[in-house]
């Protein structure tokens, strides 16, 4: 079945913005844009517009006029998401939403439409490893960005060229730079966003992205268009939302997943073993015994995967076929070694 194609920009009245309406052909975006060159005398342009204007005449020159793929919902696509419960069984709940969702769309032949998600949970229980897994199950782009380092909203909307270092922001440049309308974006650790002073709002542009209808028409600061964003997938994730406004959490939907309990720990732990194992080569046939197993299950998933990275090359440099309950416990005071060690003092002068 073809996919429907949803434009870049979003319908308005306003005639230099190209209609997003899926299944209508697209206008080149030289003639709705009105930019076909760059201007003759650019030297009273600024480096930032002259940018600008480069970057516009590549949107007009855009192969697929305007147009992304957006994702629909199909029997491939539910089998690939069912199946997360065998690497991720504690995200049960996320999991039956978007299987929901897809089987929606399948029966409508109409695009994909997920709720923006807060994936809320203690760290280490593995939320940015299933919103990447996800990604992959849906057969779309996967895009992350560390709230934990963003200090602007500029990193979505785009920074103006009246401001140095103008440039897109994110949302723009995935659409223009990839292939579907809908990508995978995480906002990862969102309760962590860093505030440059008290007035500071990073997450504000978050209330047009979350609401469906004033994603459609969302405005990149660079550009100074209006792009239609409905389609993207948001998948956040937090360690608590406390700190969260009341009119963001009123956009999302949270749910809180639980840390896996000791049968879904075994779970995962055999299913990172076994995804290590198959990265080694066919030349390589690895064991896990029970008894290392038990020892793993007392562990979160992000423990797991570390301590299994560094305990299979260990085992095998000692030529054996098997991973040792002494090759976890070496590990696991080399990870955690330097826990309650007083902090070596910085500078040349020590009092």
């Amino acid at each position: 079945m073809p996919q429907p194609n949803v434009g870049l920009d979003s319908p308005q009245d306003d005639p230099s913005v190209l209609s997003c309406e899926d299944g209508l052909p697209a206008a080149e975006f030289s003639l709705e844009l009105g930019v076909t060159e760059l201007p003759r005398d650019t030297s009273s342009l600024s480096h930032e517009e002259t940018h600008r204007y480069r970057n516009l005449l590549r949107l007009a020159r855009d192969p697929a006029m305007g147009k992304r793929d957006a994702l629909i919902g199909s029997a491939a696509r539910l089998d690939a998401v069912n199946a997360l419960r065998m690497i991720a069984p504690h995200f049960e709940t996320v999991i039956a939403i978007i299987a929901d969702a897809i089987a929606v769309s399948a029966r409508t032949s109409t695009a994909l439409i997920v709720p923006p998600i807060c994936l809320l949970g203690p760290p280490g229980i593995g939320k940015t490893f299933f919103a990447r897994r996800l990604a992959a199950a849906l057969g779309t782009a996967y895009h992350l960005l560390p709230m934990n380092i963003s200090s602007s909203f500029s990193l979505l909307a785009g920074l103006s060229t009246a401001w140095r270092g103008a440039k897109p922001g994110k949302l723009a440049t995935t659409l223009v730079e990839g292939s579907t309308a809908a990508p995978v974006l995480v906002f990862d650790e969102l309760e962590k966003v860093i505030m440059a002073g008290p007035f500071d709002r990073p997450l504000d542009v978050l209330h047009s992205l979350w609401e469906r209808e004033n994603a459609s028409m969302f405005v990149d600061e660079y550009y100074d268009i209006r792009f239609d964003t409905s389609h993207v997938i948001s998948i956040s994730t937090a360690n608590a939302v406390g700190n969260l406004s009341s009119s963001l959490l009123d956009r999302l939907l949270v749910i809180d997943v639980p840390p896996p309990n000791l049968d879904q720990r075994r779970h995962i732990a055999e299913q990172i073993f076994e995804r290590l194992v198959t990265r080694l080569g066919n030349a390589v046939r690895f064991k896990l015994p029970d008894h290392v197993l038990d020892d793993l299950t007392t562990m979160t998933p992000r423990r797991i995967s570390r301590v299994l990275e560094l305990a299979l090359p260990r085992a095998m440099a000692a030529g054996r076929e098997a991973v040792s309950r002494d090759d976890i416990r070496a590990v696991a005071q080399l990870l955690d070694a330097w826990r309650g060690k007083p902090k070596a003092p910085i500078g040349f002068i020590n009092l």
